[in-house]
């Protein structure tokens, strides 16, 4: 944007970046997120006070690049950052995120005897348990269990299942299917399903009854599919999608640290989110690079500050001797050293001082003004 350098001077931007912090260090703490803390919980409280998602929501996990030595960094083949911090997060299918879960290593406490998959579950869909939403998730976090106690809560969930989950019917699970062929076996809400194209799937369900339906391909091809698989591929790539917005202006740099990078990413999703509102209440179609600056140009208003630049002229500098006709390199005789009666050569001079003096780099400069 072309007016930065009217509101920042770059160096006042990397001071301020520098001494950033969120929390008090002097505090102590067993939190492993203490540093960002108030940030987190600000950003999952004002979603949860302020807005109500739509009724199908999707949860699945996000990376924040980091190579660097961390103990609980994650390695995901799938994701565009393989290594990295790994996030839970809680979304609408359009891709607004509702609610992120730092994972920081496998000692923390789960909430139940279901796992530490399903406790995370549980924990991103706390305030939204016992009002009738949809959740789909993948092979990761569904289970049988898992799936009576969501029923329990009165939401509903779908998605792919691993076929090594406890209490999986082995009748579903043991049986050879043909290209196209499907098989499901019901108990009580909860229903197993396993269809095959190119390799045999599994899913779970409590919210559907199973029918084969039509589905088309981007080539128009047609082809059937039980009706569970083709909800769940329409509305599980809302994480999939934030992550790809946010990537294309992303303000995340190597050598910052891991806690400020987490918060920055916060910081992204605040704007990433803003924009999806803005795009649902205005049916305004503007690109994202566009938002943002209307976004920053809200932020500082109307009248941005200006700074009063000081003039070339207005300070003491050096500057390289001139070349000559016969020296393309020329040196004089430094006016420090020459009064302390040394010999000491120099390429450089003061073009403001009156007899524009011959001074070295290190130290006569400074003490030939100073004294």
């Amino acid at each position: 944007m072309p007016f930065w350098s009217q509101v920042m001077s770059r160096n006042r931007f990397q001071l301020l970046l520098r001494v950033l912090h969120f929390a008090d260090n002097t505090e102590t703490t067993e939190d492993r997120l203490y540093k960002i803390r108030p940030v987190l919980d600000h950003f999952i409280k004002l979603l949860e006070d302020h807005y109500v998602p739509d009724k199908n929501v999707c949860i699945d996990e996000s990376m924040i690049l980091w190579r660097s030595r961390l103990f609980f960094r994650q390695y995901i083949r799938n994701k565009k950052h393989k290594y990295g911090i790994k996030l839970y997060e809680l979304c609408e299918s359009a891709g607004m995120v509702l609610k992120i879960k730092v994972y920081c290593g496998k000692s923390e406490p789960t909430e139940n005897d279901l796992g530490h998959a399903a406790s995370v579950v549980l924990h991103l869909m706390e305030k939204y348990l016992d009002k009738g939403y949809v959740l789909y998730t993948d092979n990761f976090y569904n289970s049988v269990g898992l799936t009576n106690n969501m029923t329990a809560r009165k939401t509903y969930i779908c998605g792919t299942l691993r076929s090594n989950r406890k209490g999986n019917p082995k009748y579903v699970v043991s049986k050879k299917l043909k290209k196209s062929e499907c098989i499901w076996q019901r108990r009580k809400s909860v229903i197993v399903c396993k269809w095959k194209d190119k390799r045999e799937v599994l899913t779970i369900s409590n919210l559907h009854k199973v029918q084969m339906v039509e589905v088309r391909n981007k080539n128009g091809k047609v082809s059937m599919k039980p009706n569970i698989i083709k909800d769940y591929n329409a509305r599980m790539p809302g994480i999939d999608q934030s992550d790809q917005m946010l990537s294309y202006y992303s303000a995340l740099r190597k050598t910052i640290r891991w806690p400020k990078k987490i918060a920055l990413h916060i910081l992204e999703l605040y704007i990433h989110n803003a924009y999806l509102l803005f795009r649902k209440s205005t049916g305004s179609k503007i690109k994202s690079l566009k938002f943002r600056e209307m976004f920053v140009s809200t932020l500082l208003g109307d009248k941005m500050p200006t700074y009063n630049r000081v003039q070339r002229g207005d300070f003491h500098y050096l500057e390289a001797i001139p070349p000559t006709e016969e020296k393309q390199r020329p040196t004089r005789a430094c006016r420090v050293c020459t009064s302390k009666k040394v010999q000491r050569e120099t390429r450089y001079f003061c073009p403001v001082c009156e007899e524009n003096p011959a001074l070295c780099v290190e130290n006569c400069f400074k003490y030939y003004h100073l004294n």
